[in-house]
């Protein structure tokens, strides 16, 4: 394979991950978030969360469950095994994570048990997302070496839906702590990720990857979205706002991911 695509397609890709950031400055940009920016910002993330996890990602985890397995093992079984598996991985990860573990966090105008609970949920999302980046950083990088047509709409599809997600991680760490560095840091180390799956992408020079593992690791972490997005990310958006804005935020997410998958084709 070309080295120069190689590398080309590396540096595309590692850039549209990386947009998690303008979203860290815009959480940054303004006043102290309120509730309400809270609670629109966190139900729109769930919704891409819950859209991608549903639409995409259980489907490319089935495709690679058919390339990978040969009539032994049923390719749902397995597509359902990795899902439910990264359910209860991150459940137990959750309930292992101690509710008071931050509560060193300081902020302005709310209680401490506020401040811990937000600073909590957006740790929880750059996690999840951060694993989520993984696979994608390594998908988008195997589309873009087999070309730039099929490769760029994937990239502006991540750009998307990167930067409300980099807002919706940055928003509760800078209204728990005040510290406009740490939020935009955060952001930025979850989109960092997916530099290193186009990373591994280069190690394997084009990024076929392993089909097996792939199709695990994306219905693992497809699993993990929905946790985090309906045990977390939905949550919190109706403590801080209404059941009807959480809601409504929630199906305007899905909506957004909607309507820039059928643009882009």
């Amino acid at each position: 394979m070309d080295l120069q695509n190689i590398w080309l397609s590396f540096l595309l890709t590692s850039l549209g991950g990386l947009t998690t950031v303008i979203g860290g400055l815009i959480a940054i940009s303004g006043r102290k978030p309120g509730g309400r920016l809270l609670s629109l910002s966190m139900g729109f993330a769930a919704g891409i969360m819950l859209f991608v996890s549903f639409t995409e990602m259980l489907a490319e985890s089935r495709e690679h469950f058919e390339r990978a397995l040969s009539g032994d093992l049923p390719v749902e079984g397995a597509t359902f095994l990795a899902f439910f598996g990264g359910m209860i991985l991150v459940t137990v990860a959750s309930a292992l994570l101690p509710e008071e573990a931050h509560s060193h966090v300081h902020i302005h105008e709310c209680g401490g048990h506020h401040a811990t609970s937000l600073y909590r949920t957006g740790l929880i999302t750059a996690v999840a997302i951060s694993l989520h980046n993984l696979p994608e950083g390594l998908a988008t990088f195997s589309a873009t070496t087999a070309g730039l047509s099929l490769g760029l709409p994937l990239i502006i599809a991540v750009t998307l839906h990167n930067i409300p997600i980099g807002l919706s991680i940055a928003l509760p760490v800078y209204a728990a702590t005040g510290k406009k560095r740490r939020a935009v840091l955060i952001s930025l180390l979850s989109g960092f990720v997916t530099v290193i799956g186009a990373g591994i992408g280069v190690l394997l020079l084009g990024g076929g990857g392993n089909d097996l593992l792939m199709g695990a690791l994306m219905g693992a972490v497809a699993g993990i979205m929905v946790v985090v997005a309906l045990g977390e990310l939905y949550p919190a958006a109706r403590e801080h706002g209404s059941e009807r804005s959480a809601l409504y935020s929630l199906i305007a997410g899905m909506l957004f991911m909607a309507g820039a998958m059928l643009f882009l084709g």
